[in-house]
C-alpha cells in the first residue's frame, strides 16, 4: 500500500457486514480493494458473533496477504423474522447497525460481492452536503420497490454507499429503520435497501455510476462486459442477483475475472460452486423476470 501526497494524511474507514457464508467473497472483495488502494485504509468486518469464530480462518489468509481489519461481533438475532427474498438472507440488515457499531465520523460501506478497481479517495471526499448517505441510482430496485415514496425520490442501491455515520446516530439511523419496518414490513422488496431508500427519502446524494457498476453476471456478453469492467467507467464492479462469479453459471469472462483476485488470495479448498436455487426465488421471479433483468442490465452499462 503505497502513500501519496495527495492522501498521505487521510485514512479511509470501509466496512463490510457479512455472515460466515459469504466470508470467503467478503475476503476476495476486500483484497480487491487492498490491492488496488494507494490511501490509507482501515477496514472493518462486521458479522454475527455466533460467526467470528468460523471466519477466522479467511481473515488469517488475508493478514497473510497483507491485509490487516477489524473483527466486529454484534448480536443479528433481532432480524431473523424480518422480510428476505431470494438469495438475499437477514444478515444484510446488519448494515443498518454500522452507525452504532463502527465509532468512525464518515465511512464507506461495500457489498461483499463487489471487486474494487482503484482508489476510493475521491469516493470518501464527496461533499455530503446536508445529506447523512450517497448511493448509486438503482433502476431495478426503483422498479420493484413496493414501500411509497415521493415520486421525486431517486433509489439508490445500497451495495456501495458513502455513510455520514455522525449524522446518522443523531438522527437516530437504527431506530427509525426499525419503526419503518415495522410500518412497511409487508412491502419490504429489498430488505435494508428499502429501508435505506425510505429513510433518506429526498435526502440522498447520486453519486457516479462507476462506483457501483451493477451487473447481473448471467445477463451480460462479452462485448458489454468489457465495456462495464473498463477502469476508466468502473471503480467498483456490483454483481447483482442469484448468479455470482464464483458459481459455476456465472458467463465465463466475468468468471475469470473474479477468479483472478480469488487465485491471487488463495483460500484454502476454495473452488467453484453449484448454484444454489431457493424457494424464495419463485417469489423474485415473479417480480424480476428475465426481461426486466436484461433490460435492467442494459440500462446500467450505458
Amino acid at each position: 500500500m503505497n502513500d501519496d501526497a495527495g492522501s498521505s494524511t487521510i485514512v479511509i474507514p470501509v466496512v463490510f457486514c457479512l455472515d460466515a457464508n459469504y466470508a470467503r467473497y467478503a475476503a476476495v472483495a476486500t483484497y480487491s480493494l487492498c490491492k488496488h488502494t494507494r490511501t490509507p485504509l482501515k477496514i472493518y468486518w462486521i458479522c454475527p458473533s455466533t460467526d467470528l469464530q468460523a471466519i477466522s480462518v479467511v481473515c488469517q489468509q488475508l493478514r497473510k496477504n497483507n491485509v490487516e481489519l477489524v473483527c466486529v461481533g454484534t448480536n443479528a438475532d433481532v432480524f431473523d423474522d424480518w422480510q428476505v427474498v431470494g438469495h438475499i438472507n437477514s444478515s444484510s440488515y446488519i448494515r443498518l447497525l454500522i452507525p452504532t457499531l463502527i465509532n468512525e465520523d464518515k465511512v464507506i460501506y461495500l457489498d461483499s460481492d463487489t471487486l474494487v478497481l482503484d482508489d476510493l479517495l475521491s469516493l470518501y471526499q464527496t461533499d455530503l452536503k446536508d445529506s447523512s448517505i450517497a448511493g448509486v441510482i438503482d433502476p431495478g430496485g426503483h422498479d420493484t420497490s413496493r414501500i411509497p415514496r415521493d415520486s421525486n425520490d431517486r433509489y439508490i442501491n445500497s451495495g456501495v454507499l458513502l455513510l455520514n455515520l455522525e449524522r446518522l446516530r443523531k438522527d437516530d439511523f437504527t431506530k427509525q429503520c426499525a419503526h419503518l419496518y415495522g410500518v412497511y414490513h409487508k412491502e419490504v422488496t429489498w430488505s435494508d435497501q428499502c429501508l435505506i431508500n425510505k429513510f433518506a427519502e429526498n435526502k440522498k446524494i447520486i453519486l457516479d455510476p462507476k462506483w457501483n457498476r451493477q451487473i447481473f453476471s448471467h445477463a451480460l456478453d462479452q462485448a458489454a462486459w468489457q465495456i462495464a469492467a473498463a477502469p476508466s467507467r468502473s471503480t467498483v464492479i456490483h454483481f447483482l442477483g442469484r448468479v455470482k462469479p464464483w458459481q459455476k453459471r456465472c458467463v465465463s469472462p466475468i468468471a475469470d475475472f473474479w477468479w483472478v483476485y480469488a487465485n491471487e488470495l488463495a483460500l484454502p479448498n476454495f473452488h467453484r460452486s453449484h448454484l444454489t436455487w431457493f424457494d424464495r426465488g419463485f417469489r423474485l421471479a415473479k417480480r424480476c423476470t428475465p426481461r426486466l433483468i436484461k433490460a435492467i442490465a442494459r440500462r446500467l452499462i450505458k
